[in-house]
């Protein structure tokens, strides 16, 4: 099923080709035992706007590891949940990489620890986490709330983007932080920020962490893909194969909250998760 799909691909858009062959020459070489790691699965569970996409692609530039596309025949990663098809039906003998925005819960972290020994969780100052889906909504059409956040101001929009740290940001990263902190031998917390200002050292906390050696000029060439101040990652993430993930990603840019945050956004947030922000670190107290 998972080579019917990239044929298929193949066939629709024939300017992926290298891509494609670079996908299966993976999996083939590790059929003859060239490659010898110790994880099959490279899962990386991300906050939604955590450089998640960005860490994976970075992940599946190893080699013999591809990014796999997702099998949810019962469709709960909409909601952020997970079935064991996402993980049972990855090839038994293949290495892969998977990227999920999956929430904390007991029902979703026994079925991960039941396929996944070690996986990484990536999140982000929830400021910056709130303006990037205020104006991810605004850009996608297709989007439930795309025409409410077209006919209202950008302030009302990011003070809705407020209401839904409150509702989904908040308790995901609560959740995971708090079972790493149970669980350090099996859950590596990367902050985005923390890849996106020293991405090298970044990469290679996170290799150690899956027991995966790997050169310099690998790691040279992962790094390379750093997003920089006001370069949108689309344009060094542009694939979208079977496999590859499609960035979705606008600046990147630590702090852009900044330049959005009213002074009612600030009190807001404060009553939200400020306390949170105190606790991952990103502030020293309220006085922000």
């Amino acid at each position: 099923m998972q080579y019917k799909k990239i044929l298929t691909r193949l066939l629709r858009y024939p300017e992926i080709t290298g891509e494609i062959c670079d996908y299966l020459k993976n999996d083939f070489l590790t059929s003859t035992g060239a490659y010898r790691y110790p994880y099959n699965i490279l899962y990386v569970n991300g906050l939604i706007k955590s450089g998640s996409s960005w860490l994976g692609n970075m992940l599946a530039m190893i080699p013999g590891y591809n990014l796999r596309p997702i099998n949810d025949p019962e469709g709960k990663t909409r909601s952020h949940d997970i079935s064991e098809p996402v993980f049972s039906s990855l090839p038994k003998k293949r290495y892969s990489v998977m990227k999920l925005h999956t929430r904390f819960s007991e029902e979703n972290f026994e079925i991960i620890k039941k396929y996944v020994p070690k996986f990484v969780v990536t999140h982000r100052d929830l400021r910056d986490v709130c303006v990037a889906r205020y104006f991810y909504v605004l850009a996608d059409p297709k989007n439930e709330l795309h025409n409410l956040y077209k006919s209202i101001t950008k302030e009302e929009g990011i003070s809705y983007s407020i209401d839904t740290v409150r509702d989904f940001h908040a308790p995901w990263v609560n959740g995971w932080t708090n079972a790493a902190s149970s669980n350090p031998e099996m859950i590596l917390v990367v902050r985005y920020e923390d890849l996106n200002s020293d991405t090298t050292n970044t990469l290679n906390r996170v290799l150690n962490f899956f027991d995966i050696k790997a050169d310099n000029g690998l790691i040279n060439r992962m790094a390379d893909t750093k997003i920089r101040k006001e370069k949108d990652l689309a344009g060094a993430l542009k694939k979208d194969l079977p496999g590859k993930l499609r960035s979705t990603a606008r600046k990147g840019i630590v702090g852009d909250w900044k330049n959005h945050f009213t002074k009612e956004h600030k009190n807001k947030f404060k009553q939200v998760a400020g306390g949170l922000l105190v606790e991952l670190g990103y502030e020293k107290d309220d006085n922000w």
